[in-house]
């Protein structure tokens, strides 16, 4: 089962990772035979296998006027994933250009009045991040706390965004729950 877990992790679908596991096992084989060892529909191994081609973990030759698969030596996995990385990264350079397009596209002047609502984690980490980019010296993040999951891996987070913010020079001004008061005094400081 890790086998497939990690398959499906680095982009196989599972259809894929059955088809490739088979003609791993099995060896150079027809497609019928798949079909039988993979229980699944005909269609989809088919599509399996050429999408397993595209991503050069199986190759195939023609004997007897049918196509005989063989699954490429796993070292290839590497391969994909390399490709993969590099892709990633080339999204990542576009991503930086694109991102500064779309900033340009927003129209500041029509945001003055406005409040927004985050949720989870990563929502009270954008928020905090959204106070330190926004705001200039001088200017004041305001903070209204009525309740609190008690995410002690937050702790360490928060120490820095406010060490960062009063960096910055942005002042803090927060309303908080009186059910709170344990961890506004531990906050204190």
């Amino acid at each position: 089962m890790v086998k497939e877990k990690f398959l499906e992790d680095i982009g196989l679908t599972k259809n894929e990772v059955k088809v490739y596991l088979s003609l791993l096992k099995i060896g150079q084989t027809t497609t019928s035979r798949i079909i039988k060892d993979v229980g699944i529909n005909t269609s989809k191994v088919y599509e399996s296998l050429e999408r397993l081609l595209k991503k050069g973990l199986v190759s195939y030759t023609i004997i007897k006027n049918k196509k005989s698969w063989n699954a490429e030596n796993p070292e290839k996995i590497n391969s994909f994933l390399e490709e993969d990385k590099k892709n990633l990264e080339r999204k990542q350079e576009e991503s930086i250009k694109v991102i500064e397009q779309l900033k340009n596209l927003m129209n500041m002047e029509t945001r003055e009045s406005e409040y927004k609502i985050y949720e989870g984690v990563k929502g009270i980490k954008t928020s905090r991040e959204n106070v330190l980019n926004v705001l200039k010296k001088g200017e004041t993040f305001y903070l209204i706390l009525s309740s609190f999951f008690g995410e002690n891996k937050l702790e360490a987070y928060f120490e820095d965004f406010q060490k960062r913010r009063a960096k910055q020079g942005i002042k803090y001004k927060a309303i908080f729950n009186d059910k709170l008061k344990d961890i506004i005094e531990k906050r204190k400081n």
